[in-house]
């Protein structure tokens, strides 16, 4: 491995530590990429593994289909 090659990694590696660290999680387990795309609300909240249920505690289904988080995969 030649030495720009170890430098263009560690940068992938200290750029998607940033990410992961600056975002934030509310109560329901929403973070803000959820606010922005309209999944949080209506009740709804993320489990441990990031299945999005109804505030009754049935799973939402067509939230989990359309759902493109790529923090939560």
């Amino acid at each position: 491995m030649d030495q720009a090659e170890f430098y263009l990694q560690a940068c992938v590696l200290i750029i998607t530590l940033i990410l992961f660290i600056s975002r934030t999680i509310d109560d329901k387990g929403m973070d803000s990429y959820d606010h922005y795309w309209g999944i949080s609300g209506d009740g709804r909240e993320r489990g441990f593994a990031g299945v999005i249920y109804h505030s009754n505690g049935e799973v939402d289904i067509w939230s989990n289909i359309i759902d493109h988080n790529p923090f939560w995969y």
